[in-house]
């Protein structure tokens, strides 16, 4: 199967996200199952005319995911309508912080950091064990302030 990364082949079409077909639609089947309410259809539709096809695709599947993440699929869709309404684009900034979790309601985390002491005394330990049973090994020569080491 081609990638993307190879030059000079594209992908199956089954593979990307629906915006324009042939015939000046986007693709209505798989959309109308894409979307589980009449509201994201809408928002994806207002998207696809007012933005680039790219970034519209982008927005309508950050809506989903938003939709999913936070369990607020018919609540997301009426504010979606709200702001359709009104002739705005959706924020997504706004409606996370919207349908976000109450910051006094997310539990307080205190971190106890470990000292890295006993991580240093540990290699320091190993280190000289090593150097120990290479010198009984004689495997390794001292020679003024350096050690050498020799390999099997």
């Amino acid at each position: 199967m081609p990638t993307a990364a190879q030059p000079g082949r594209q992908l199956p079409a089954r593979h990307s996200f629906p915006t324009q077909e042939a015939d000046g639609t986007s693709g209505p089947r798989l959309r109308d199952k894409l979307f589980p309410r009449l509201e994201y259809r809408r928002a994806f539709d207002v998207l696809i005319e007012q933005l680039p096809d790219k970034q519209a695709c982008k927005i309508a599947v950050e809506l989903l995911a938003l939709a999913h993440d936070r369990g607020c699929e018919r609540e997301l869709a009426e504010e979606l309508a709200r702001t359709l309404d009104t002739g705005e684009l959706p924020d997504l900034a706004a409606l996370r912080a919207l349908f976000g979790p109450d910051p006094a309601r997310l539990p307080t985390v205190d971190v106890q950091l470990a000292s890295l002491n006993g991580y240093e005394a540990l290699i320091e330990s190993r280190v000289l064990a090593r150097a120990v049973k290479l010198h009984l090994e004689r495997r390794i020569m001292l020679n003024g302030n350096k050690a050498i080491v020799f390999s099997n």
